[in-house]
């Protein structure tokens, strides 16, 4: 599973001995400096430890950023306690995150360190051939993570790149995609605001969890790139990440106690394009270019089959 901001690809090749030195500096403010370290992962912006503490019984996640000014962990954490004191008032619920430990975020030594601790959620990265099955426990948990109150969390708008700033159109696309900019400004701006992971692929998603093994309950990990918006963005996320078909189940989930089903898949649909863009313009290597530049026409051909006004549907 991934712990760093971002959807990344674990970075193998590189020494560790200065990255787990730094890991050592940071858990003696947690004064479990003898605890037992093993690296789960480099990213590009963090490396992340399980930390195996015998005297307090318990597994904590240990993630260090490679570039401390960088860092969102402060803002996780907070995001982390919103979503946890929400979930203690509306049990039993779907959803489960880590709990975050509090403790110093900026270490101040020959090279700053900046941290985050918190409780290992017991669970595996989501499996795609078990995606489908996992897909209605996820919207049950979106419609959780999705009423907590955003107010005072500081969060941006999730609103990004195309068409919200200056940013071309790429060049694959051109007039295909600018025709729908306007019907995606008016989606993102006229729908309820609430708290947007906005990186749900299957290495944030945890299913099952060890403690439920029925599989009614979903862990999301790696709230670094939350924000606030409509929630279709998330559902964008899941299409993107796993396909429409899940990010449908997990839709119709999400609407069990009513809801236009019809409506939030064409705005939904219309973020998407927005969210594979940014993802296609960002992306690092041929095969994400690939990905994206596939879903967006999969999309297109979708939002072309509806017919009639879009604005109907914002």
């Amino acid at each position: 599973m991934a712990y760093g901001s971002g959807h990344t690809r674990w970075v193998t090749d590189r020494g560790h001995d200065a990255d787990k030195r730094l890991a050592r500096v940071a858990l003696q403010t947690l004064g479990v400096s003898d605890a037992r370290l093993t690296l789960l992962g480099c990213g590009l912006s963090s490396n992340a430890w399980l930390v195996a503490d015998d005297v307090g019984d318990r597994e904590l996640v240990l993630r260090v950023a490679l570039v401390a000014a960088r860092s969102t962990y402060e803002r996780e954490h907070a995001v982390l306690s919103r979503v946890l004191d929400t979930l203690n008032q509306a049990q039993p619920c779907a959803l489960r995150v880590p709990r975050p430990i509090t403790g110093h975020w900026l270490l101040e030594s020959s090279q700053a360190v900046n941290f985050s601790v918190t409780e290992r959620l017991g669970g595996v990265g989501l499996a795609l051939v078990d995606a489908a099955e996992a897909a209605e426990p996820i919207g049950r948990a979106l419609q959780a993570l999705h009423g907590v109150d955003v107010r005072g969390l500081g969060l941006a708008d999730t609103t990004r790149g195309w068409p919200f700033d200056d940013m071309p159109v790429h060049p694959i696309f051109g007039s295909g995609l600018t025709g729908w900019a306007d019907d995606i400004r008016q989606v993102a701006a006229t729908q309820p605001r609430v708290l947007v992971h906005g990186d749900l692929h299957d290495e944030n998603i945890l299913w099952p969890l060890v403690d439920d093994p029925d599989g009614s309950a979903v862990g999301f990990v790696d709230f670094g790139m939350a924000s606030v918006g409509a929630a279709g963005w998330d559902f964008a996320a899941l299409a993107y990440f796993l396909s429409w078909q899940i990010a449908t189940i997990a839709l119709t989930s999400y609407l069990q106690d009513g809801g236009d089903l019809s409506r939030l898949t064409r705005q939904t649909q219309l973020l998407a394009l927005s969210f594979a863009h940014h993802r296609l313009v960002t992306a690092q290597d041929n095969d994400e270019v690939g990905h994206g530049t596939a879903f967006i026409d999969e999309t297109l051909s979708a939002l072309s089959s509806w017919g009639g006004d879009v604005r109907a549907w914002a």
